[in-house]
This record gives C-alpha cells, sequence and structure tokens, in this order.
C-alpha cells in the first residue's frame, strides 16, 4: 500500500503522542488507562456484610458493562450510515434533542457541499483520502463489539479482576479486535459521609432555606455571610473520606471536563459511579435532600448530577428486596434477594435481556 505525505505525517504525530504518553507513565496500569474501565462503587458501611452483597456488585458489574457495549454499539457506522441513527426510530422513549441534532448534522451537511466536491476541494489542498490495498477509498473509523463479548459478560466473573470484553474498530476492511477491562473501583464509606457525598449538603445551600434556617435560629448571621457552616461540613466530610473517594469524584469530573474541552471529544462516561444503600441510609438521605422522595424523577437526577452517579441501588434488608434507580430512566427496578440469586446462579445476568432493555430505553430486569 502506497503511502502518501498525509500518511507519513499522521504516524510522525502518532509516534510523539505515543512517545510523549511513555515518557509520562511509570507502569502497565497507567500506560493502559484508556483500555480500562472502572467505575467507583461507593458502599454504605452497614451493607458490606450482607449476604446478598456479591449478587449485587455481579448484576452493577453486568449493568454497567452492557452499557459500555451499547456505547461502542452507538458509535458504529456502516458505510455512511449511522446505526444509532436508525435504531432511535424503533425507541418508544425517543428524544427530541437527539432528533434536533440529528436534523441540523443533515442540513448542515446539505448546505456544505456534495460529496464529488467536498473530494475535488481536498484534491487541489493536496490532501486525498487514503486508499486501502484493495483500492477502496477509507475517510473514516468505525467501532463495534466483539462477538464473543455478550458470552464473556454472561460469566460470572471475580471482582477484583472484572472483565474483559472485547471491542472492534474498523478502517474499511482493516478490522482489530481490541480487550477493554471493567472491574469496579469498591469503597466502603460511613453512612453519614456517604450520605454528605451523595447529597453535597444541598438542603443548606440554597438561598430560601438557608433563610429560613436563619429565621428559625439553626444558621448565625456569620453563616449567613461567610457560609462558615458550609466550609466546616466541608472540612467533615473530607476527613471522613479516608479513602478519597470523594476527591477523586472530584478529580475525575474536572479532568473528563477539561478533556473535551481540549480534545473536542465529549467525555459521554464521567457518570458511571455507583452508589449501594441500606433503607436506612437511604431515608438518611432523603433528609438530606430537604425532604424529597428518591422516587421524585427529577430529585433523583439533581442527586446523580452531585456526584455523577449513574446507577444507584437501595437493599431493603427487612423485605429483602433491592432498588436498582438508573440515570436518565425514570422508573426503578424491584427485585427480591432471591431473584438476583437465582439470575446470578451459574452464568449470572443475562446481558442480552440487560442490552435489549437499554435499547428500548428501559429498566432492565436482573
Amino acid at each position: 500500500m502506497a503511502l502518501n505525505s498525509n500518511d507519513i505525517g499522521l504516524a510522525a504525530f502518532q509516534k510523539f503522542i505515543d512517545v510523549l504518553r511513555s515518557g509520562k507513565v511509570k507502569s502497565l496500569t497507567e500506560y493502559t488507562r484508556n483500555f480500562r474501565a472502572e467505575p467507583f462503587v461507593m458502599i454504605d458501611s452497614e451493607c458490606v456484610f450482607e449476604d446478598v452483597m456479591y449478587d449485587v456488585m455481579q448484576s452493577l458489574q453486568s449493568q454497567y458493562a452492557g452499557y459500555y457495549m451499547l456505547a461502542m454499539s452507538t458509535m458504529t457506522t456502516i458505510g455512511n450510515i449511522q446505526v444509532a441513527q436508525h435504531m432511535n426510530k424503533l425507541n418508544p422513549s425517543r428524544s427530541s434533542l437527539d432528533a434536533a441534532a440529528t436534523s441540523a448534522s443533515m442540513l448542515g451537511g446539505i448546505a456544505f457541499a456534495a460529496e464529488n466536491d467536498m473530494l475535488t476541494r481536498m484534491r487541489n489542498l493536496g490532501g486525498t483520502p487514503r486508499d486501502d490495498e484493495d483500492g477502496t477509498k477509507v475517510d473514516n473509523l468505525t467501532t463495534g463489539v466483539g462477538k464473543d463479548s455478550i458470552k464473556h459478560i454472561h460469566e460470572l466473573s471475580n471482582l477484583s479482576v472484572g472483565k474483559i470484553i472485547s471491542c472492534e474498530v474498523s478502517d474499511g476492511n482493516n478490522t482489530v479486535s481490541i480487550p477493554v477491562s471493567i472491574r469496579l473501583i469498591a469503597n466502603s464509606l460511613p453512612a453519614d459521609s456517604l450520605v454528605h457525598i451523595l447529597s453535597g449538603g444541598q438542603a443548606d445551600k440554597t438561598w430560601l432555606e438557608r433563610w429560613h434556617g436563619f429565621k428559625s435560629g439553626r444558621l448565625s448571621l456569620a453563616d449567613m455571610l461567610f457560609c462558615s457552616d458550609l466550609v466546616k461540613a466541608e472540612m467533615k466530610a473530607g476527613i471522613a473520606d479516608k479513602d478519597g473517594i470523594r476527591k477523586a469524584i472530584q478529580d475525575r469530573k474536572k479532568g473528563n471536563s477539561w478533556s473535551a474541552i481540549l480534545s473536542g471529544s465529549p467525555s459521554v462516561g464521567t457518570y458511571s459511579n455507583m452508589a449501594v444503600l441500606t433503607e436506612t441510609t437511604a431515608k438518611e438521605l432523603e433528609l438530606a435532600m430537604a425532604g424529597k422522595s428518591l422516587k421524585d424523577y427529577r430529585a433523583r437526577e439533581a442527586l446523580f448530577d452531585e456526584s455523577a452517579l449513574m446507577i444507584l441501588a437501595i437493599i431493603d434488608r427487612q423485605w429483602k428486596r433491592v432498588t436498582f434507580y438508573h440515570q436518565g430512566i425514570t422508573r426503578p427496578i424491584e427485585c427480591g434477594f432471591k431473584d438476583l440469586k437465582t439470575s446470578n446462579k451459574g452464568t449470572g445476568p443475562d446481558v442480552a435481556e440487560i442490552l435489549n432493555a437499554y435499547r428500548l430505553g428501559n429498566t432492565p430486569v436482573l
């Protein structure tokens, strides 16, 4: 295959980036950062030793893997056809914002020029699309999910190791299968610290609530003028956060925001964290949310925004049931301890059913 000046320049630039990255990393774990998906899981210390925790963690890992595979499938392009646009037609819960963005992109493409004119313009500028070995024009990349990925996710795995799924990246007729590691980073936190991380102290942040607190005597004048109560609460939460999970979440959010700006590529995996609470801690969390219920979709979305949550699991020890709340999905899913044990027996949750539920915009049945 003949190489042109564009190929040589691209290869040199990629080599420079690789050398720059290699000079900063000190281990294989740092070098393979982009091939590891490791969301944080904040676990209520009261439910660490519950027998159902293993089944809950396995379900969370399978659900995250299902989301990851769907995201890879969303980026799949067959020729000039984007699979996500066609799948959107079948979705019973379509987004008007996505539809408007699709229409705008189509109008923008028509307004610029036809494909032949664009190729002619590129040739005049000295750049031509790269040819594949059989002469096929190659001008875009496409990604997808490996054939055996669903089989691997369907199996139970060691939580300390995680799951390995295969993602396929294609450029014309050239396809490479890339393994991706998915592992949950679990951290046990005291109930009060976990409530503060998830709620962000929402009850004391709005002006109206702080004014009522001042009128009732709960907040002093210094608290109103200098927010000294919020400063003390932040310091207390930082001291209680011995594992540094709260700081790590904030650092991830900032890092992903800057990466999206500098690279021009959106960070769609920022909201990937999970939390597992007991029913008593969930009630304390609702009190910290100014009395709002977790069943309230808007209040729950604000909670998810505060700590970049994707899935919230609540274990009801009295009734032996687990409730899963998903970011962006209005209705939760409830299942019993026995249901989780049955689905996890032998092969684990059926990821095919999880994927089908996600495609329809529904909460998966575990």
